[in-house]
């Protein structure tokens, strides 16, 4: 969403070809989103952990939403839902988060309206 409508600034460390890409496609999956990005090496190398995480919990997100039409994770929801897959889950969007504001900051000024985002959870990565 940054990529199509902050053209005025312009999204730090990502080319002009790669934003000309992703603002000429229509992209409205979450696989497709991760698919992009592990292309266009938006959150480090291709071989990065994180696209394999992301993926993981995409796939959860949509056990939440289409009840298990595609037989990903266990049937039972509580099995599912883990703890394990809770403390994967937070440590996926934590690992995103901190990747992102590092190799994409805001900026200088645009952020300022903006608190800094405190986790709802200890950091798995402080």
């Amino acid at each position: 969403m940054r990529m199509k409508t902050y053209t005025a600034e312009g999204v730090r460390g990502i080319t002009a070809s790669v934003l000309s890409y992703v603002r000429g496609k229509r992209i409205d999956k979450l696989e497709h989103y991760i698919s992009s990005a592990k292309k266009h090496s938006l959150l480090g190398p291709p071989t990065e952990a994180i696209y394999d995480d992301l993926e993981q919990l995409r796939k959860l997100r949509n056990r939440v939403h289409i009840q298990n039409e595609k037989n990903d994770f266990e049937p039972n929801d509580s099995q599912a839902f883990s703890r394990d897959r809770q403390i994967s889950a937070e440590r996926t969007l934590e690992r995103l988060m901190k990747v992102v504001s590092t190799n994409h900051p805001r900026a200088a000024g645009v952020g300022s309206h903006v608190n800094d985002f405190q986790l709802p959870w200890n950091e798995h990565f402080p």
